[in-house]
Parts: structure tokens; sequence; C-alpha cells
């Protein structure tokens, strides 16, 4: 083959029902490209794109990639474009052309081959031809985002545009607010979204567009397992300014979000994220508000959360509002954890003790229940650890022992008497 020669032209995709039927010369021949047999097209069609820079860079790095589908020496992507011919009558406006120009890059990129040699063209990050990619999806976008080849298309497209060019992407977005929300949702289209936060770091002008358009919907995401992962990644990603509107947003479903299943692990989750001024308020408003969340099957995961944090003065405050109620929460299974993060802090132990051991009749049914039995075998082993005053550990041992011959047996308070069993006896010896 010579160099002036024009090499053997790939396949293009069978035409799809849209475009048979504004084109009846495709469907009165019924027209189906193979892989290696393309003359058809060939003598119908001649070169309207004149994108010889990105033909250029394409033919060189697309040679030999595929024998099964493309002939020795054939180019890719530039002779498949210059193939769309204006001769073919219904593709002769401009508008016609952007719409094949968007249908084939978009099927191409959802094919696994397709998506696999769109990725390496665009790695190259040359301007000329991420432009061409970006200009062909970009109507088209949130389908590639979603799908499972064109999500990988998308994130190297991304990688490789320069700023106007993300720009482009995020005014899309910004156009189509809902359908971006509604994405956001699904497997891909999150990873999809989280990539393009990811880039977005550096850049808060188009950080907040995102931030403002998900704040939106900041309920409905945080309590949905794949798309709260789109509102972390803010968190994670963004600074506090890009996403004060975020905040802002949050800071009125705090409790709601708290007692939802998926919300309590979204709320911990920017617990650990949030930083400064803010995560500060969000800590003091949800730790006043800790007795409630105790006794929510969902709302003690965050006060657990919060006690694990040691934060001193957070913990106080927390305490503080659970105070005269440690003996009904023990009872519970999920407010029998919140209490046994209470006594992790020595202040927090001895006011938990003090409290049960005050009304005997109350601690025999802390002792004796399914959940309250873990707290008091918590209490003992702790107390008995406390090295500098044992004084705790012999209160709550003399406040056990009148019930002690009750809690033996089968019943759920046997755990407890083994626990003191040696010590009492050791203690009747020596009377």
């Amino acid at each position: 083959m010579g160099d002036n020669a024009v090499p053997p032209p790939l396949p293009l995709p069978p035409p799809s029902e849209e475009i048979s039927q504004c084109c009846p010369t495709l469907q009165e021949n019924n027209i189906r490209v193979q892989p290696n047999r393309c003359s058809s097209i060939q003598n119908q069609v001649v070169s309207v794109l004149n994108h010889q820079s990105h033909v250029y860079l394409i033919e060189n790095h697309i040679r030999n990639v595929n024998r099964n589908l493309f002939e020795e020496g054939g180019q890719f992507l530039g002779d498949q474009l210059s193939q769309i011919s204006s001769n073919i009558q219904c593709y002769n406006s401009n508008e016609n052309l952007s719409q094949l120009l968007e249908n084939y890059y978009l099927n191409l990129a959802r094919t696994q081959q397709g998506a696999k040699e769109l990725q390496e063209v665009l790695k190259k990050g040359n301007y000329s031809v991420v432009q061409e990619v970006l200009k062909g999806v970009l109507g088209s976008i949130f389908q590639l985002m979603i799908d499972d080849n064109g999500h990988h298309v998308f994130g190297m497209l991304i990688e490789k545009c320069q700023n106007d060019q993300l720009f482009s992407i995020v005014n899309e977005v910004r156009n189509k607010a809902d359908t971006f929300i509604h994405i956001a949702f699904t497997d891909k289209g999150s990873r999809s979204i989280q990539r393009l936060i990811k880039r977005l770091k550096r850049n808060p002008p188009m950080a907040k567009i995102i931030t403002s358009i998900l704040s939106k919907e900041s309920y409905h995401l945080l309590t949905h397992k794949t798309g709260s992962h789109v509102v972390r990644q803010c968190f994670i990603i963004f600074g506090e300014e890009s996403n004060l509107v975020l905040y802002e947003a949050i800071s009125s479903i705090l409790l709601h979000l708290a007692v939802d299943p998926v919300g309590c692990i979204s709320l911990n989750n920017i617990l650990d994220t949030v930083t400064g001024k803010v995560r500060g308020e969000i800590l003091y408003y949800l730790a006043d508000h800790s007795l409630f969340l105790a006794n929510d099957p969902s709302g003690n995961f965050v006060v657990q959360h919060m006690l694990n944090l040691n934060n001193d003065k957070l913990t106080e405050k927390i305490l503080n509002h659970l105070k005269g109620n440690f003996g009904q929460l023990a009872q519970k299974k999920g407010g029998s954890h919140v209490v046994e993060k209470c006594m992790c802090s020595e202040y927090g132990l001895k006011q938990v003790v003090s409290e049960i051991i005050r009304d005997g009749k109350e601690l025999f049914r802390v002792a004796r229940d399914q959940f309250g039995n873990y707290v008091i075998q918590a209490a003992l082993k702790q107390t008995k650890m406390m090295i500098s005053d044992k004084t705790l550990y012999y209160q709550l041992l003399t406040a056990l022992k009148p019930y002690y011959p009750h809690l033996q047996g089968k019943t759920k308070g046997r755990h407890v008497a083994e626990l003191i069993k040696e010590d009492l006896e050791a203690d009747k010896s020596q009377h």
C-alpha cells in the first residue's frame, strides 16, 4: 500500500431505526455493514469533515489494534468519520450531522472495544481530539455516564478536558439538573459523578455549581445507599466554601437523617469528613438531641459514633442529656450499646454506675435483661480494672449481692453472676 493510498475503511454501526427512516436509500437496499465489507457504504459517501489534525493523531495510534475488527493498516475513528457524506441528503444540515456524530460516538463508547479505543485516543490529551469527542457526546453525556462501558470513556474524557471543556460539561449538568440528580442514584452514574467531583477539586466556581444542584436533593441522596456516595465525595474533595450550600441544606435535616437506616450512616460519614466551625455546630446540635437519638433504632448509631470521637466536651454534653435514663437505655438493643460507649471514659463510667446502683430493683432488672446484662458485665470489668480506685467496683458488687441467687441458673443474668461469684465467695469466707 502506497503512502497516499486510502486504507480500507472500518465498519460503521448498523443504521439505527431513526437513521433508516430518514435515509430511504439505506432502508430500501437493506444495507447492513459487516466487519470487513464496507464497499456499499464507500460508494455512497465522500468526506464531509476535514478534521486533519484529528485524523492524523488517531490514525497513527489505532493501527493493527484488533485484527478481528480492523483490517491491517486500518484507521479507527478518522476513517469512519470521513465516510459520513454530505451527499446523503438527510444529513446535509449541520443539525443532522451533529446528531449523527453524537450517535456515532455514543454508540462507539457503549461497546467494550470502542470504549477501550476511545480511551486510548483521549489518553494523549490532544485538545482538538478531546474537543471533537466532547462535541460528539455532550448532548448524550448522561447516557454515557451510566453506561457499563461508556462511563470509562467519560472518566478519561473529563481527566483530559481543559477548563473550558470541563465547563461545557458542568453547564450541561446545570441545564439538566434533574437528570443529573437522577443518575446519581445509579451505580455507574454515581461513580461518574464522583470522578467529576474529583476532577473539579481545584475549580471552586464549578464545584459550587455541582454542590448547589446536589443540595436541592440532599435528603433523598443521603438516605440512598448509592446516592449518598456522591455527597460524601463533595465533603472529601471540596473545600468548606464550595460545600457551604450543602452544609446549609443538611443542617435543616440532621435529625431526619439520623433516624433513617441509611441516613445515619451518611451522617456518621459526614462527621468524619466535615471540618471547621460547621463540624462543631453539627456535633453540638446532635448532642443536644442525644436522648431522642439514643432511643431510636438508627439514631443510636450516631450517638455511638460521637462518643467514639473521644471529645471530652462533647462526651460530657451527651452524658448530661442522657443522665437519669441509663437504666432504661440499657434495656434496649441500641441503647445498651450507647450506655457501654458512655462507660469508655472514667467520667462516664462513674456517671452510669452511680446512677444504676441507686435503685436496687432497677439494677436487678438491668442485670437480667437480654441487653442490659451486657452493660452490667462491662461495668463490672471496667470498674475492676480501675487502678487508682476500686471503690466503684465494690459499690457495684455490694449492690448486686442481694440478687446473686436470682441471677444464677438459666436466666440472662447468669453471666453477671459468674463474674461476681469469686469475689462474693471470697468476701463470705472472710466473714
